[in-house]
């Protein structure tokens, strides 16, 4: 909402956790398991453009505290601690796509982070990982790339994955809907 995300607490008014002066939030995912939050922004302002051609990625670490209100009821508060930034993937990225974005848990418990994005220019819909450098680990073709509204995970598994494990996705086209594995 109006670039911003913010938290809707139960019994509470509602707040803002996370944002970024002139950009655009694309897409975003949160990992409740490691309390973290993952933004896709684009630097560009302009509502009118139907692609961004310009993002960066966010990730945010979720932090809770305890207070008690006015009233004396106990309540938590959320902030976002900004860990890291990734600087411009230079993608055209429909501002319309619901992107989808999941951590790998390693052997060692390190989290490696990847983003599901199209690349509109080679008609493929590619998982880049996100950790130190941005850079494209596998793909899929797809003709009608254009009619594609974005990426959903199945099995209940959000955000958290473990290596070297199957994982089904649902990718959403105005027209149908493709279910695939990603390992």
């Amino acid at each position: 909402m109006n670039n911003r995300i913010y938290v809707f607490p139960k019994s509470a008014t509602s707040y803002e956790l996370a944002n970024e002066i002139g950009k655009t939030i694309i897409s975003y995912s949160i990992d409740e398991n490691f309390s973290q939050l993952l933004v896709l922004y684009s630097n560009e302002m302009d509502w009118k453009r139907v692609n961004s051609t310009s993002q960066l990625f966010v990730l945010y670490k979720i932090t809770e505290e305890d207070y008690t209100d006015d009233f004396g009821k106990k309540l938590k508060r959320y902030y976002a601690i900004k860990l890291v930034i990734y600087h411009n993937i230079k993608k055209k990225i429909p501002k319309s796509f619901a992107a989808r974005f999941f951590s790998v848990k390693q052997s060692d418990g390190t989290l490696i982070y990847h983003g599901i994005l199209p690349n509109m220019k080679d008609d493929q819909l590619e998982i880049i990982s996100l950790n130190n450098q941005i850079k494209t680990e596998g793909y899929e073709d797809f003709k009608d790339l254009k009619n594609c509204l974005g990426v959903a995970t199945i099995d209940g598994k959000e955000s958290c994955l473990k290596s070297n494990s199957r994982n089904k996705i649902a990718i959403i086209f105005k027209n149908r809907v493709v279910v695939m594995d990603i390992f």
